[in-house]
């Protein structure tokens, strides 16, 4: 039989307070959008008792069917912490149990910490993924903004790739620049809190971008904000993660807290910044 693992944890800082945060696992209307949410489902029913003792029931039609998601809640202390049993009839008979911790940052921010018990070991990566998923999708559903995901498969090695994002030789020759530029400074001070420069001089007018490394885990994970005060008082967040392939580096780009009006301009952009990369690798 298999046997199940401590737990899945997985930790995430929002641009959102904490009890906009709290109240999205709770209003039927938002979790709608999100929980247990994939790109080609439907959501076709969602129920939710919100008090200890309650239950809910969140079914998503899939290619495989009809997926129902059910639980009870054990505790709701808004806008702290929420925990519930968790339970996929199709997958599995057994209930699990998840905690949702919520420690407010200030009147905008929070961090939330998921913590996932009881999940046997083969599913262990998997419900990682998904629950990390589902974080990224809680952000754009409470604050109306959008996400864009794109991959990479590349031949050179994670600490080469990771290296091109925060080395300003390697930096300067293709992020946040390109072939028409006239000019390109980077500043960078590479850790967790060190802040980010770049300056690139187009047609005799400079392009200041600027952020804030959150997350600067070499060589496999980098989180930075990402703004362009001369376009926008607002920032954006920006995920990098690399991981080893047997030919190299599958890497991701996950840039959330978007505008829907500037996601296929700045999928645009990345694209052709991500299309010159590999020349610089």
């Amino acid at each position: 039989m298999s046997q199940p693992v401590q737990m899945v944890k997985v930790t995430r800082r929002l641009a959102t307070s904490a009890e906009r945060v709290f109240d999205a696992w709770l209003d039927p209307t938002t979790v709608g959008k999100w929980l247990f949410s994939t790109p080609t489902g439907k959501m076709v029913r969602v129920e939710i008792d919100a008090q200890v003792g309650g239950r809910y029931v969140i079914v998503e039609r899939r290619d495989v069917g009809d997926v129902e998601h059910t639980g009870e809640y054990i505790e709701i202390d808004r806008p702290r912490r929420i925990v519930f049993t968790f339970r996929v009839p199709l997958f599995s008979p057994e209930s699990t149990r998840v905690s949702i911790d919520i420690v407010a940052l200030s009147a905008i921010s929070c961090e939330i910490t998921l913590t996932h018990e009881g999940v046997f070991s083969e599913y262990a990566d998997r419900t990682q993924e998904g629950w990390t998923t589902i974080l990224s999708g809680l952000q754009s559903s409470v604050d109306g903004l959008k996400t864009l995901r794109m991959t990479r498969r590349l031949t050179s090695p994670p600490e080469r790739v990771f290296d091109a994002w925060t080395d300003p030789k390697l930096a300067a020759k293709w992020l946040f620049t390109s072939p028409e530029s006239e000019h390109h400074e980077m500043q960078t001070d590479a850790r967790a809190g060190g802040k980010w420069t770049v300056v690139d001089r187009r047609g005799g007018v400079d392009y200041t971008a600027i952020g804030e490394y959150l997350e600067f885990n070499q060589p496999s994970h980098l989180v930075f904000t990402f703004g362009m005060p001369q376009f926008s008082p607002e920032f954006g967040l920006v995920t990098i993660e690399i991981e080893p392939t047997s030919e190299g580096s599958l890497m991701t780009l996950i840039h959330e807290r978007l505008p829907p009006s500037a996601v296929s301009e700045l999928e645009k952009g990345w694209g052709s910044m991500l299309d010159r990369l590999p020349e610089v690798l």
